[in-house]
């Protein structure tokens, strides 16, 4: 995805070697970039790993998992910035997964 107009990219995020979700969206930058932009890391727990990567993509942010299996994953508490801290535009943010179909209260860890 391309934001800004111009012909010379100035910035990618995330960036280069980054590890991300599959299906995350790289952004490319034509122009002004966000780089000093800071953003206010929401609570993922208990969202789908869908709804995780949703959430973060809006917000200019991208996502990685440390454990579990993203189709059949939530989101557990864990995730490598607690929520309510400022992180820069572009960042990776690592969660930990568990399969709520698996186990008696839905909540078994798969890693």
């Amino acid at each position: 995805m391309t934001v800004g107009t111009g012909s010379v990219i100035t910035a990618q995020y995330p960036a280069a070697y980054s590890t991300i979700a599959s299906g995350s969206k790289v952004i490319l930058y034509m122009g002004e970039t966000p780089e000093d932009t800071m953003v206010t890391l929401p609570d993922l727990s208990n969202m789908t790993y869908i709804e995780a990567q949703r959430r973060l993509e809006n917000m200019g942010l991208f996502i990685t998992y440390k454990s579990g299996t993203p189709g059949e994953g939530v989101v557990v508490g864990m995730q490598s910035t607690p929520a309510g801290e400022q992180v820069p535009y572009g960042s990776v943010i690592e969660v930990s997964l568990v399969d709520k179909s698996i186990g008696g209260d839905g909540y078994t860890s798969l890693g």
